[in-house]
């Protein structure tokens, strides 16, 4: 359990989040004007681990993005076992520095990318319900709107957590490539 889902908790809340998605409680989440999109933000609780290293990879595929956390303090260094699980995929993380949601500026055409729903809500309370939002896990395969945090948990977890971030973000720079395609 602990490999495959971070803890028992983990667990619960992708099915639970599951079941919600599939009776489509996520579904405005997936309505994205990608050709309205320039930055990608991408939010967790500790800006340490997910949303870390969502960011080096959207920017390892050449998008602008940026990451922060909503309960965090600024300039910490991103996790250690983090590092570790991003440098077994060939990027480096070592350098990352955390920052506040509080901290980022927002523009209009930004597309925020948070790790729970329970962020993508404190996202919307922020901004209003006007503001670009998606859940990044909607977009892997098989998609589930909770990506639990992989923080204090096994080195495989770790793996099996970024494995998902990385094809999620895959995804999405596909949708962002077929828009920028379509534009002209």
């Amino acid at each position: 359990m602990r490999k495959r889902y971070g803890s028992q908790r983990g667990f619960i809340c992708v099915q639970w989040h599951r079941i919600l998605y599939y009776f489509g409680y996520y579904n405005r989440y997936r309505r994205i004007q990608w050709s309205h999109v320039d930055r990608l933000v991408f939010v967790c609780k500790g800006n340490i681990c997910r949303s870390a290293f969502a960011e080096i990879v959207a920017n390892s595929k050449g998008l602008h993005s940026e990451s922060c956390g909503i309960n965090t303090r600024v300039g910490l260094p991103a996790d250690m076992k983090a590092v570790e699980a991003a440098f077994r995929k060939g990027l480096d993380l070592s350098s990352h520095k955390t920052q506040s949601m509080s901290s980022i500026s927002l523009r209009d055409r930004d597309l925020f990318i948070a790790m729970e729903p329970w962020h993508a809500s404190l996202i919307e309370r922020k901004y209003g319900n006007n503001v670009n939002c998606t859940l990044l896990g909607l977009w892997g395969a098989p998609a589930s709107p909770y990506i639990h945090d992989p923080y204090d948990g096994l080195s495989s977890y770790f793996d099996r957590c970024f494995n998902q971030i990385e094809k999620s973000v895959g995804e999405i720079t596909n949708e962002i490539r077929k828009a920028e395609k379509n534009k002209h």
